[in-house]
């Protein structure tokens, strides 16, 4: 059952109440420990007196809050509509930018800082980070249609950190007129560490307990145990993980080797699955331009 603030429960749509309870269910969260808020003028003091400020909204987005939890959180709508973002812990420092409609943004439990700032771009895009997770200070850019990023439990980003599911740009084929680098969804298993400066872009899946090394560019999919580094990143050495603890007991290295054995990557594919039956995902990899089309901004690279 979903808790709602101030009768704001007619205001959420039917449809949402799916994609939201699939949310909970994928990270293991209570509905009970949650209050879903409207954007409504009545309510920016009680989300304030929360650490969470609020700009450029309408009672058309929602916000998820733990209770009893006090954050440091900036989230703008940009006036657009059918977003929701689900906040789960005091130690979030993160600033949300949702631009376009029907975005879902999910920072699960953790007791570690969780310093993100997260651009949802597009339309219909899923961010999911799992228990437990860090961050330093993490740019993470959802962009495209019905794309997802899918951040395991356990995780840990180092600061400058950049994750992205589009090029922001697109690159097309003179002759066919095909647009080549469309955006693609990221997938990361639980217990990866991103090294400093790591880039990770579209169409990435990484497996459970590897590690990336810092300012490594991410293109392709790794194995577990991997751990990855140079431009673009190749497997360096295989049978690796790591610990939170610079020297590390024999105690936690079991424990991690325990974690890391028990998570089955077919098992976690299958989730994301099942989640994604919730979403209309786009898979084509090529799209052809139109006969005509307006021309962007000067390309660039982030």
């Amino acid at each position: 059952m979903m808790n709602f603030a101030q009768d704001c429960a007619s205001e959420f749509p039917p449809h949402l109440e799916d994609k939201i309870s699939a949310i909970f269910g994928v990270n293991g969260l209570d509905s009970n420990d949650y209050i879903i808020y409207s954007m409504r003028v009545e309510l920016m003091a009680e989300l304030q007196s929360k650490g969470i400020v609020v700009s450029n909204y309408n009672k058309k987005n929602f916000i998820a809050v733990k209770k009893d939890i006090k954050c440091n959180v900036n989230i703008d709508f940009s006036s657009s509509t059918g977003n929701i973002a689900v906040i789960s812990s005091s130690k979030i420092i993160s600033k949300i930018r949702f631009e376009g409609n029907d975005h879902i943004t999910c920072i699960s439990p953790t007791d570690l800082l969780s310093n993100y700032t997260i651009t949802m771009r597009g339309s219909s895009n899923y961010l999911n980070i799992g228990n437990g997770c860090s961050s330093n200070g993490t740019e993470i850019f959802v962009d495209g249609r019905t794309r997802k990023v899918s951040i395991g439990k356990d995780c840990m980003f180092a600061w400058g950190v950049v994750i992205r599911t589009s090029d922001s740009h697109a690159i097309f084929d003179t002759k066919t007129r095909k647009i080549i680098n469309l955006s693609k969804d990221i997938n990361l298993d639980d217990h990866i560490w991103a090294g400093q400066g790591a880039l990770i872009l579209k169409g990435v899946v990484l497996e459970s307990g590897s590690v990336i090394a810092a300012r490594s560019i991410v293109t392709k999919e790794f194995p577990r145990s991997s751990l990855i580094a140079g431009s673009p990143a190749k497997i360096i050495k295989g049978n690796v993980s790591w610990t939170r603890a610079a020297e590390p007991t024999g105690e936690e290295i079991d424990a991690v080797l325990d974690a890391i054995n028990r998570i089955d990557s077919t098992e976690f594919c299958q989730s994301l699955d099942s989640f994604s039956t919730h979403f209309d995902v786009a898979n084509t990899d090529v799209y052809t331009i139109p006969d005509s089309m307006s021309s962007g901004d000067t390309p660039s690279v982030s």
